[in-house]
């Protein structure tokens, strides 16, 4: 599995070899899946010739033997090179056989990756198209959560509600549409079709997959437009490894997080924890070192709610020889205050409301190797999801608050929810092809008295099998199929293929595959009746299904310490049977949510990698655009497109410790049709911004220390305006404003290492 700790090196020897001819001894270079890396340079030094010499690996990653390498009693310190890998210094005893692993850096175009796959794999050779965001990288933006990280990726968009949270889309999908996932344990506790972003923290991360296009045969509902997997850090370089974090940033930001991790023979145990603070902010704030008090006022109403957030995580893990048993355990509590202005005509209360969030995920991940040919990996967890609303009226004089009387202001919902994966791969050695056979098993329950009888529950059952054949070197076919049974609704079968076909420097990938989105306990079962609402959940909804098709071209060219990577790539989505929520009684006012229309998005892309010893360069740019089909007579059939351009550079002064990073992002205007409550199509426009984020980041004390320095939201982008309008004249088109960030700011960042 690819880690991001800096590696000393491996082992220096497998086999001692007593003194035999030089055509006994070998040195050879290889990665962390022991492949051969052709051209890696290797200097060799000693005490009594201090310039030394360097070699480059052959094709088959081994030295070619001089002379002064033979001599007995004749040891070497060498230093060993490979772009896109972490250097390392070892000592080459003289007369041994010696093997040495390199692990994949920033700089790397190609990293390991196992979202969708049989096995890991390198993400040049996966048949899906895998991004990679690696710890290196976060930490150079500066990321946060994981709302901070995806803003600045190709193809994804970031809404913002200052109640409800980070939003996102994918290929011009809402996030509803988008599977999350934390090492294969789906996040739930989504709010209007949509999980919080700056809810999943990245403390304790290693690394973010991202695959675009549905997953469903492997992940069920909701992986649509994308899959997202976060993988938390497991491995760890010592016995005894100890982190502290602190972030500070000037709009009012203080976090502070630590990992404590014990490693002993086949047995390892780590803790992680911490809080962040936010203590909101609006425009001409001024910067505090330390959290201060709210003015009584207007003021004490902020344009960027107030926000606490604790979290914390441990597991215990055994690992022998083909066995790994992980059992592990997450929290996360947060607390949202959104201050009310003073009422009249004294101005002396308000009425302030309070969200407060609960997550929980408890669970065991098994793997096993039964031979070189067969594996089996398990996956089995419990997760529940509390929100809790509830409205207090404030004594602003004396400071004491009590809940309102309307039962309508406090509201708890909760999810439960339990998942069980397991997965069988069969790779025989020697064969064109490996095969998958797994099952996928989701029970929902959700409680509250928004949900039909105060409680409902949704099972679904699924097997699944997917195939990778080779009928030749060079082309990877895999198809695969889901079968469903859902307690609540007809579940689709989910068919998808897959191919590769790799030509010289160029690799090609072209997909089609179905997703679905289940219809979710709130779509089937939610009620919201008072004298202002009357909005129910309709049982008889279909699922939402999907077909989508996608190509990619890429060529991957190496220059000597250079590597030129360039990616074209297009796909087309279509979404039939949308679930939305309609006015279905004109008279009465009563809304339900039913299947209407269709949505479609097409969209091209296209991305430059440059990558040399020191350096990263990434542009990017795409060009999107959505459809709303709704079946009535004023419904447009017109795409509306949004262009959005990305770039982003990492430099390392290796000699200095520095690394210097740039993000920035245009997003396009996006126009949409929607439609309206009287059944006619309206069009809203968001207007294009720019973004851009600036860290310098030094390491310290042998690398124990790491300092950042960042300047975030430089163009100090706050809000950005909305048009809202009829098409056919029947509304005057009126403008509104949508929060983006919370305008320019400073991070500091502290990293400390034991």
């Amino acid at each position: 599995m690819l880690t991001l700790r800096k590696v000393k090196y491996v082992f220096y020897g497998l086999l001692f070899v007593s003194w035999m001819p030089a055509s006994g001894q070998s040195i050879a270079i290889a990665n962390e899946l022991d492949i051969p890396l052709t051209g890696a340079h290797v200097h060799f030094s000693n005490a009594t010739d201090s310039k030394g010499f360097t070699l480059v690996t052959n094709r088959n990653g081994e030295v070619d033997f001089i002379p002064e390498l033979t001599a007995i009693d004749s040891n070497w310190e060498v230093e060993i090179r490979y772009l896109g890998y972490t250097p390392i210094r070892a000592v080459y005893y003289s007369g041994s056989d010696t093997i040495y692993k390199l692990y994949m850096e920033l700089v790397t175009l190609n990293q390991v990756v196992i979202t969708g796959q049989h096995s890991p794999n390198s993400s040049d050779k996966s048949v899906h198209a895998v991004k990679v965001i690696d710890r290196k990288r976060m930490e150079a933006q500066a990321a946060v959560n994981l709302k901070d990280i995806l803003q600045s990726e190709m193809n994804i968009r970031i809404g913002q509600d200052n109640i409800l949270g980070s939003s996102m889309s994918l290929q011009g999908m809402s996030g509803q549409h988008v599977k999350i996932l934390v090492d294969g344990v789906p996040v739930i506790g989504r709010v209007d079709g949509n999980l919080d972003l700056s809810q999943i923290n990245l403390a304790n991360v290693e690394r973010i997959e991202i695959v675009e296009g549905p997953l469903a045969v492997n992940y069920g509902s909701d992986a649509l437009a994308g899959t997202i997997n976060i993988i938390t850090k497991k491995e760890q370089d010592s016995s005894v490894e100890t982190t502290l974090n602190s972030y500070l940033e000037s709009v009012g930001q203080y976090n502070i997080d630590g990992r404590l991790g014990f490693s002993s023979g086949s047995h390892q145990v780590a803790v992680n924890g911490g809080r962040n603070f936010f203590d909101g902010w609006s425009v001409g704030d001024a910067f505090l070192i330390s959290p201060g008090q709210i003015p009584v006022g207007d003021s004490r109403n902020q344009q960027w709610n107030p926000k606490e957030q604790i979290f914390g995580g441990a597991f215990y893990r055994f690992n022998k020889e083909k066995i790994s048993i992980r059992p592990f355990a997450d929290w996360f509590y947060e607390e949202v205050t959104n201050r009310g202005v003073p009422r009249e005509p004294y101005f002396d209360s308000a009425f302030d409301d309070l969200y407060r969030t609960w997550r929980s995920n408890t669970g065991a991940d098994i793997r096993a190797a039964f031979d070189s040919t067969h594996s089996v990996h398990l996956l089995a967890a419990f997760n529940r999801y509390d929100r809790i609303k509830n409205t207090y009226l404030k004594d602003l004089a004396t400071l004491e608050e009590v809940l309102t009387e309307s039962q309508e202001d406090q509201d708890t919902t909760r999810f439960d929810v339990f998942m069980s994966r397991g997965i069988w791969v069969a790779a025989p050695v020697q064969k064109r092809w490996s095969a998958e056979l797994g099952y996928d098993v989701n029970y929902e329950t959700g409680t509250g008295k928004r949900i039909g009888s105060g409680e409902q529950s949704q099972g679904d059952f699924a097997v699944f099998t997917t195939l990778e054949w080779s009928p030749v070197e060079r082309l990877l076919i895999k198809p695969g199929v889901r079968v469903s049974y859902n307690t609540a609704y007809k579940a689709p079968v989910i068919p998808s293929l897959n191919v590769r076909f790799k030509l010289n420097h160029f690799t090609y990938r072209a997909s089609w595959a179905k997703g679905f989105r289940a219809p979710s306990l709130k779509e089937l079962y939610f009620e919201f009746i008072d004298i202002n609402h009357f909005i129910t959940g309709n049982e008889t909804l279909n699922a939402e299904t999907s077909n989508n098709a996608a190509v990619q071209a890429q060529w991957q060219q190496i220059y000597g310490q250079k590597i030129l990577k360039v990616e074209i790539s297009a796909f087309y989505n279509v979404i039939d049977n949308l679930i939305t929520l309609a006015q279905t009684d004109m008279i009465a006012a009563q809304f339900s949510y039913i299947n209407v229309g269709d949505f479609k998005s097409i969209g091209t892309a296209s991305n430059i990698e440059l990558a040399l010893e020191h350096l990263k360069l990434s542009v990017g740019s795409s060009y999107t655009g959505r459809y709303n089909g709704f079946p009535v007579p004023t419904a447009t059939n017109k795409f509306t497109f949004s262009p959005e351009f990305r770039t982003s550079i990492l430099y390392n002064w290796h000699s200095t410790g520095l690394t210097f990073g740039a993000f920035y992002t245009f997003n396009g205007s996006l126009p949409n049709y929607f439609l309206g409550a009287d059944g006619e199509m309206l069009l809203t426009q968001i207007d294009s911004y720019h973004l851009l984020d600036i860290t310098v980041s030094r390491n310290l004390c042998k690398d124990r220390i790491s300092l950042t320095l960042g300047g975030k939201n430089l163009f100090n982008v706050v809000d950005v305006s909305v048009l809202n309008g009829g098409t056919g004249g029947v509304h005057s088109a009126s403008s509104t404003l949508t929060p983006i960030g919370w305008g320019r700011s400073v991070s500091l960042g502290f990293k400390y290492n034991i």
